[in-house]
């Protein structure tokens, strides 16, 4: 992933990363408008909130990136998304959510990138975002 961090920057991207779900939640909830686009990798650590708005309930870690999925649905419905996940089952709902594009991991960095110029560009945004995973 250090690499595919590396072209988007080098291509002038502005990248925010969080390492764990809760810190994810609380720069969601508290900068959403900040951002064009979130890189979300499902397989997410839970994390230690600061604020109890931002605790993950006690489910599996396999679920921790799904139930990201479904918080920023409540919070930002229409943030294109891009998904990364290692595993390809139960992913249903995620495909149909019309501003997600599921990537299998391990990412290809020129993937990566075109999945996001090719979503900025469904979703009207301008060409060089924000991007936080």
């Amino acid at each position: 992933m250090q690499k595919a961090i590396g072209v988007l920057r080098s291509n002038k991207y502005d990248v925010n990363i969080k390492t764990t779900g809760s810190d994810a939640l609380a720069e969601l909830r508290k900068n959403y408008e900040q951002y064009d686009l979130v890189i979300l990798d499902l397989m997410l650590p839970k994390g230690k909130p600061e604020d109890e708005a931002d605790r993950i309930p006690n489910i599996l870690p396999e679920q921790v990136g799904e139930y990201i999925f479904e918080k920023m649905g409540q919070m930002c419905p229409n943030m294109p998304t891009i998904i990364l996940t290692a595993v390809s089952s139960n992913m249903e709902g995620m495909r149909k959510a019309l501003n997600a594009r599921l990537l299998m991991k391990p990412v290809n960095a020129i993937n990566l990138l075109k999945s996001i110029e090719d979503m900025l560009k469904g979703s009207g945004v301008g060409n060089k975002p924000n991007t936080t995973s």
